[in-house]
């Protein structure tokens, strides 16, 4: 009989702000020590969620630990609902977008929150290389130009915030 493997929860942050009246997305290259491929992708902070963790807790661990910045607002975190039953504790929640990694890499599930943020960045970490703000109309250019830059967990993401943003439904 064949192991059951599990995919792996995880948890997203798509940081934006609007400066002289332009949206900028917070991203990051992908630095970990012990991937080849994917190494030096474009991506959005993100990580695996520890068990029985809070997913706004790790979602606010991973922020800071790839960024060095602190996450003051996260979306939709106000409408949680908590139920307490026996030993459970159960939160519902509704991320801005979810996606599921299907093949190559390894088995992701990856729920991803607009999040605004406060502090200084820290350009590099252990996880991450040259964390930055990019103009939206220059990551809707790149992943249109240049997909295979991008970390594919993240594409559908950034094109849905797009497409909310040019329909008025982001702001500041």
């Amino acid at each position: 009989m064949l192991k059951e493997v599990f995919a792996i929860p995880a948890v997203g942050a798509l940081i934006y702000r609007i400066k002289d009246n332009k949206l900028n997305i917070l991203v990051q290259e992908r630095y970990k020590e012990n991937e080849i491929f994917e190494k030096g992708l474009l991506e959005l902070p993100a990580g695996k969620i520890r068990e029985y963790e809070d997913i706004f807790k790790a979602l606010k661990r991973e922020v800071e630990e790839e960024t060095g910045l602190t996450v003051i607002e996260i979306i939709g975190e106000n409408n949680i609902d908590t139920r307490e039953m026996g030993e459970y504790t159960v939160n519902s929640y509704v991320p801005f977008c979810c996606t599921q990694n299907l093949s190559g890499g390894y088995s992701i599930i990856l729920q991803t929150f607009l999040c605004k943020v406060e502090g200084k960045i820290i350009p590099n970490s252990n996880e991450t290389r040259n964390v930055r703000w990019m103009n939206v109309d220059d990551i809707y250019s790149s992943i249109n130009k240049n997909l295979e830059v991008w970390y594919p967990m993240h594409i559908n993401t950034l094109f849905k915030f797009i497409d909310y943003y040019q329909k008025g439904f982001i702001y500041e």
